[in-house]
């Protein structure tokens, strides 16, 4: 694959940011992703059962429980979904 292929395909509103208002350990918070990453967890969520503000808050309390330094949630949301991505988007619980 040419370089060039990565950007001729791509559809420019995946790299359009949105923002959602979402719930995480009892406070009200916004977090804006681009398009592309919205729709990758969401694709987690269904998999695992669970609405996207769900996931979001699970992601965050588990992470807070395995001891990461979450200062920057919307840089570690990125990487959860290109560690999703990167691993051919396994099966998940």
């Amino acid at each position: 694959m040419k370089i060039v292929e990565l950007v001729a395909g791509a559809n420019k509103d995946l790299w359009t940011s949105s923002t959602k208002s979402l719930r995480i350990g009892g406070g009200v918070t916004s977090i804006r992703l681009e398009n592309f990453f919205w729709q990758i967890l969401d694709e987690i969520g269904k998999q695992v059962k669970l609405p996207l503000p769900q996931l979001i808050s699970r992601l965050h309390q588990e992470s807070l429980i395995a001891g990461y330094n979450l200062s920057n949630f919307t840089s570690f949301l990125r990487v959860c979904c290109a560690h999703y991505l990167r691993l051919g988007k396994p099966a998940l619980e």
